[in-house]
């Protein structure tokens, strides 16, 4: 190996040069790998289009036709789970309204689905006369505590007035989704309404622009442009900056 230095032989091209067996297998075995990755990416994409392709299916037209639902239901663990709920939802939304996360849960003993949005909480809970819909203005919102059990947790909400509520059975991926998301409106709003009482013209509070570019990832995952790990992992860097 000293030899080799002090005449400054590159080993590897002469071992290649003398057509060696073992660099002709490794070469071999980087081409298989890389293969192999451009394979499984290709699935990925195409497993990620179907399921784009089967909740557009489920929750109509409409739905689909909302970035904001679409790229909600697909980041959910349970999207799929609440589609008729996602299929209702542009006619139960204000105007300027849009959805950050959807998530199958329990509130009391009523199964239904937690919705975030910009302006509001929605809980919705399907039943055969109809849908009972129960809302809490993210402006009355005081504290937000998420505890985690194994598989499932609880997002506990506190209101200005008193009011607290629970949102039980959440499947984890959900919880964690849920909990950060709202911590993000609700301090978005405390801070601008502070800044806004001060001096009216300071700009809107930065982690209001995070929720925008986390809102216009999941559009990109829902267009099937972003895998469902690359939306995470962008999503956790937006997050991680604030």
């Amino acid at each position: 190996m000293r030899t080799n230095d002090a005449q400054d032989i590159d080993v590897a091209a002469a071992y290649e040069a003398a057509n060696d067996p073992l660099v002709a297998w490794l070469a071999d075995r980087e081409s298989a790998q890389e293969r192999a990755a451009e394979d499984r990416a290709v699935r990925e994409h195409a497993a990620e289009q179907q399921h784009i392709d089967r909740l557009a299916r489920k929750v109509g037209p409409a739905a689909a036709a909302r970035e904001d639902i679409m790229a909600a239901g697909l980041a959910s663990a349970t999207g799929d789970r609440c589609w008729s709920v996602l299929k209702g939802l542009p006619g139960l939304l204000l105007g300027g309204e849009q959805v950050f996360v959807v998530a199958e849960c329990f509130l009391g003993n009523d199964l239904g689905t937690v919705v975030l949005t910009n302006q509001r909480l929605l809980f919705v809970h399907p039943k055969f006369s109809g849908q009972e819909l129960y809302t809490l203005p993210l402006a009355e919102i005081r504290a937000v505590a998420g505890t985690q059990k194994v598989t499932q947790g609880v997002l506990r909400v506190e209101a200005l007035r008193g009011l607290v509520v629970e949102f039980g059975r959440l499947k984890g991926e959900d919880l964690a989704w849920l909990d950060e998301a709202l911590r993000l409106a609700v301090g978005s709003l405390g801070r601008t309404a502070a800044a806004s009482s001060a001096a009216p013209a300071v700009p809107a509070a930065p982690s209001q622009g995070v929720l925008d570019q986390i809102a216009k990832l999941g559009e990109l995952h829902a267009a099937g442009v972003l895998t469902t790990a690359e939306f995470e992992q962008k999503k956790r860097q937006l997050l991680d900056r604030l």
